[in-house]
């Protein structure tokens, strides 16, 4: 199931085991699945007592829009990219002569889809 569900393997339990996705119980919510402790599912409650089941749809959405009203703010995303990709001014010259080196294969990319030929290779 992993890649399938947005948040399997990233909750935690307090126990320490990841959630995982798995069907929803008949009778306790009517579509989707539900994300609970793997300890719990595999292991059993001697290993851990956390039976809480979190519905798929809505705890992803939740998660999201937490994430779209605090994190994706445009001044967030500035501070990290200044943080991130500061370049040291001497790697200059070789950022510039590869990204001239990108655009030239992306030109060459996009004249061969345009011509329906084979890609040139430069």
């Amino acid at each position: 199931m992993l890649g399938r569900y947005l948040l399997s393997g990233l909750l935690r339990c307090p126990c320490g085991a990841n959630f995982e996705a798995q069907n929803a119980p008949h009778g306790k919510w009517h579509k989707g699945g539900v994300y609970v402790c793997s300890a719990h599912r595999r292991k059993g409650p001697a290993i851990c007592a956390n039976r809480l089941a979190l519905p798929i749809a809505e705890t992803d959405d939740r998660i999201l829009a937490v994430i779209e009203g605090q994190v994706l703010q445009p001044m967030l995303i500035e501070a990290v990219l200044r943080t991130v990709f500061v370049a040291d001014e001497a790697d200059r010259p070789s950022l510039e002569a590869e990204r001239e080196d990108l655009e030239r294969q992306m030109d060459n990319l996009t004249a061969a889809v345009k011509a329906g030929g084979d890609i040139p290779c430069s």
